[in-house]
């Protein structure tokens, strides 16, 4: 019996939480593994089918600050996993912990280093402003003691050989090719809805959308009862999403629907005409993956990690994320009745590469007997 320990104590939301599950549900279909899943609450976890494969541990301290933080990764997993006899230590978030284990392995997914913020960002959000400009340092210590570096996409993993001098890293696609979900036809109707589910981030782009659609205004294009947008946040949940909230107050096409269970996301998908992701910046990008097993057609920022995630598809459109002049053209062109999506073909492949959480989850276990 092998014994795995997850590290997931700084994940609680989005797209890092949905890897972490999706992640423990991977590695619980091994009967001669036994998984130790370290999270910050168990009320993230209420809807992970029970198994005794995966035993989790509740840890919400390293959560409140910094300093304790440091303390988890540095200090106190070193003690507990001197504590146990462990094969495998896979820490989820970005930090390479000082811990006993025969081998370990770090997951890397903030973008942050490759984003350059402004001072406008840093009044948004100044701890994503201060990651900017530092993260590469918690990237950096430790870095080499892993047995591999686990990274979303190529060309992140090309950005770390070359910061950090590391040879091993892998390419973990976070979704294999998935079936397509069941779409159910729409009713013919003039309005197009547009659905962008993410949260409220600086770097998520929210903005490019109402700009664009301000200029179409001012050309006198009618957007009321043409058009939804439809956002995943109400303006509570930040200054960002305040500042972007107030935007749209006098723009009844624009429909703030407030964080959504994932259930409902889903079905937002299926009821929807188009999704747009016009984010400048993602390790991966999940609704790009989403929107396209249920088969509607995207608006993508045009930017190397879209183009990854997309891979081979037939209904894609992308536009320079920082000209909402570009997107008010393509906006113009889709209520005009014209198609403006076409076939686009995938990225190639020269790194390392896993594609879903079962291969990712049979490349640890069976790396553990090299």
């Amino acid at each position: 019996m092998k014994t795995i320990v997850i590290s997931g104590v700084n994940l609680i939301e989005g797209g890092p939480l949905v890897v972490m599950k999706e992640c423990l549900k991977a590695f619980s279909c091994y009967e001669h593994v036994k998984v130790i899943a370290l999270v910050s609450d168990l009320k993230f976890y209420n809807d992970f089918p029970k198994t005794q494969r995966v035993e989790f541990i509740a840890l919400s301290w390293p959560k409140k600050n910094w300093f304790l933080r440091v303390f988890f990764e540095y200090i106190y997993a070193y003690f507990y996993s001197y504590s146990l006899s462990v094969d495998i230590w896979l820490s989820m978030h970005d930090m390479t912990p000082w811990v006993k284990a025969k081998k370990q392995f770090v997951y890397c997914h903030n973008p942050a280093i490759f984003f350059k913020a402004s001072l406008k960002d840093a009044f948004f959000e100044p701890k994503f402003f201060l990651f900017s400009k530092f993260y590469h340092l918690i990237y950096q210590y430790r870095i080499c003691k892993n047995t591999y570096v686990i990274v979303q996409q190529r060309w992140i993993a090309q950005e770390f050989k070359k910061r950090f001098g590391i040879a091993k890293v892998l390419v973990a696609y976070p979704v294999a090719e998935r079936d397509k979900h069941q779409i159910n036809k729409k009713a013919r109707s003039e309005k197009i809805t547009i659905f962008y589910p993410a949260i409220p981030r600086v770097f998520k782009n929210f903005e490019v959308i109402v700009y664009a659609c301000e200029l179409l205004e001012k050309k006198g294009v009618r957007l009321e009862n043409r058009i939804e947008f439809q956002f995943t946040f109400d303006g509570t949940e930040s200054r960002y999403a305040l500042a972007i909230a107030k935007k749209c107050f006098d723009k009844p096409y624009i429909n703030l629907l407030g964080v959504l269970p994932h259930a409902e996301v889903l079905h937002r998908y299926d009821k929807a005409d188009v999704v747009i992701f016009p984010s400048k910046l993602e390790t991966w990008g999940l609704p790009i993956s989403e929107a396209k097993a249920f088969g509607k057609p995207v608006l993508l920022a045009d930017l190397p990690y879209a183009h990854e995630t997309i891979g081979s598809y037939d209904k894609a459109s992308f536009f320079n994320p920082y000209s909402a002049e570009e997107l008010a053209l393509l906006l113009n062109r889709l209520l005009s009745g014209e198609d403006i999506f076409s076939v686009v073909e995938d990225v190639k492949r020269e790194e390392e590469t896993v594609c879903g959480w079962s291969e990712f989850a049979n490349f640890i276990v069976e790396c553990d007997k090299q």
